[in-house]
């Protein structure tokens, strides 16, 4: 090898030197002032950018030597590591696809259509007939809901209970799959001056139905059955408070040739075979029909109460039955009394006695009439 002074650092970008050669290129009988360290020399010759050059990593440029020699798996770019909750923090909540998208498939790759997209709410849409929007596993012996929507100052909104009823706010309950709620419906809160349900379906649309209930035909011949059933309470200790259980409140409004029959209450059985149906029936309470419309103006002759029966039967029915349970009452109690202006026209009483406000004179009666002769009644 050839022997040679290094007088100045900047000489070395120069030569082409060994490792093995380092000790051979010091002069050590030169000047005391004019000596270069081998350690010198490792320092000007391993620089980073001299490293980096050949492809090769320094230590100082890792934020933590030990964090990158722990790594098992490959991070390049086409590997497929694997990570868990165990070694992930603040993983990105929109980890790509377009904006406000979350999305997943098989292939790993977020596309154009998504499963599921945050916008003003969320809307999960299924991308195949056989896939389920959405599903919810509760845990077993699950104690509380199974889901809740929730308003901005935390309050529930909607509840699905652990054995699948759906509880509004108000207390609504919508239980099992026997109860369907059609058209635009608004469960509410039933607070001072609200309603628990509210329907608002356009009524103009041809056969609208604003709220059905279906319920399967039951064959089971055991137990009492029941379709809806309304459960409800009034206990008032003091004042005087007006309670209803169930009001409707239609408005008819039937102008120029309109003749269609209206009505609030319409019940329609198919009776294929019934030993004892009944249409209406009151277990407690008085029935009560008020009407100021069918004969209150002009040439109206519209009846208070209307009775309509078939008869085709070898039996004898009755079409106005009046059962009387009198365990213990007045000896002036009527069966049955009929008043005009709230006098007295005609009664019959318990006891099957008749009386009633029959005029003194046949004069103006028409054929059949009945009228009072100095106590004998006679027909006119």
């Amino acid at each position: 090898m050839a022997e040679f002074k290094i007088t100045d650092l900047t000489e070395l970008a120069a030569v082409d030197v060994d490792g093995s050669d380092l000790l051979e290129i010091v002069d050590f009988d030169a000047d005391e002032s004019k000596k270069v360290s081998i350690t010198s020399l490792q320092t000007s010759l391993v620089t980073t950018s001299a490293v980096t050059d050949t492809g090769a990593l320094m230590e100082s440029e890792l934020e933590s030597v030990e964090d990158v020699k722990a790594l098992d798996q490959s991070v390049s770019v086409g590997a497929a590591p694997v990570f868990d909750a165990s070694n992930m923090t603040n993983v990105p909540s929109t980890p790509g696809g377009s904006d406000t998208e979350v999305q997943f498939n098989n292939g790993g790759a977020f596309g154009s259509s998504s499963g599921f997209t945050y916008v003003n709410g969320a809307v999960l849409t299924s991308q195949n007939i056989n896939h389920i929007p959405l599903t919810i596993s509760l845990a077993s012996g699950q104690i509380d809901d199974g889901f809740k929507l929730k308003s901005f100052a935390g309050i529930d909104l909607i509840r699905l209970t652990k054995d699948g009823k759906v509880v509004a706010a108000g207390g609504v309950e919508v239980s099992g799959s026997q109860v369907t709620l059609s058209s635009r419906a608004n469960l509410s809160d039933d607070s001072t001056g609200e309603t628990s349900f509210v329907s608002n379906t356009n009524g103009s649309n041809t056969d609208k139905t604003n709220l059905t209930f279906s319920f399967t035909s039951i064959s089971n011949a055991l137990g009492v059955k029941k379709g809806l059933v309304i459960n409800s309470g009034f206990t008032p200790s003091s004042g005087s408070n007006t309670y209803t259980l169930a009001e409707l409140n239609p408005t008819i409004n039937q102008t120029g040739g309109a003749s269609g029959i209206t009505r609030a209450v319409y019940l329609n059985p198919t009776l294929t075979a019934a030993a004892d149906f009944r249409a209406f029936e009151t277990a407690n309470g008085k029935v009560k029909l008020t009407d100021t419309y069918s004969a209150g103006s002009g040439s109206l002759d519209g009846s208070l109460l209307e009775l309509d029966q078939t008869w085709n039967t070898t039996g004898a029915p009755t079409a106005f039955k009046i059962n009387v349970t009198d365990t213990e009452s007045n000896a002036a109690s009527k069966i049955l009394e009929l008043l005009v202006g709230g006098s007295s026209m005609f009664y019959v009483k318990k006891n099957g006695v008749i009386n009633g406000t029959f005029p003194t004179s046949s004069a103006g009666l028409d054929t059949g009439d009945l009228w009072n002769d100095s106590g004998t009644i006679k027909v006119a």
